[in-house]
């Protein structure tokens, strides 16, 4: 019996291609790539929580808040200071935000975590931009340039305290 490989062609060279992109990435990059990819996960796990295919939405998920979780956890605090904890903030509401809006079964709790994301990459990217054109000191992520924000998150969500626990894992629910 011969075995066949789930994988198409087209999907090994793509996946080859993120292996390489990932590890010839500088800090900076690494973090817009984690950005995007929880934004594309978390706009994947909002289709399927509206035509109900829990096992999908629940993968989707937890991707996005490994995702998130890698970003909280290599913040620099030292280099960063307030922006890093600025960050640790945002991040620790976003997957305060995802175990929430999943239990609930709220699209909108995933999709306002993508509009924050997207905050970011819009942020991160210019202040890329004004680096490159010399307009700025150095800046590595966590540190220097404060991404543009529509705002902090309300207060009124914003759950967890300074000694927070670890985010739970996303459970399945129907």
């Amino acid at each position: 019996m011969q075995h066949s490989n789930s994988y198409s062609p087209q999907s090994q060279v793509q996946s080859h291609y993120q292996r390489m992109q990932i590890t010839t990435a500088d800090p900076f990059e690494l973090m817009l790539i984690l950005y995007r990819g929880a934004v594309q996960r978390l706009q994947s796990a909002a289709k399927h929580m509206k035509e109900g295919r829990i096992e999908q939405r629940v993968a989707d998920l937890n991707k996005a808040q490994d995702m998130i979780l890698e970003l909280k956890v290599t913040l620099d605090f030292e280099k960063g200071g307030d922006i890093a904890k600025q960050l640790d903030r945002l991040y620790s509401y976003m997957l305060s935000r995802l175990v929430e809006a999943n239990a609930r079964q709220e699209v909108e709790g995933l999709l306002e975590v993508v509009r924050l994301l997207k905050t970011l990459i819009s942020g991160w990217e210019g202040a890329r931009e004004n680096l490159k054109n010399g307009q700025g000191g150095e800046v590595s992520p966590g540190q220097g340039a404060e991404p543009e924000q529509s705002g902090s998150p309300p207060s009124s969500r914003q759950r967890q305290e300074d000694g927070e626990a670890a985010p739970q894992r996303l459970e399945m629910s129907a």
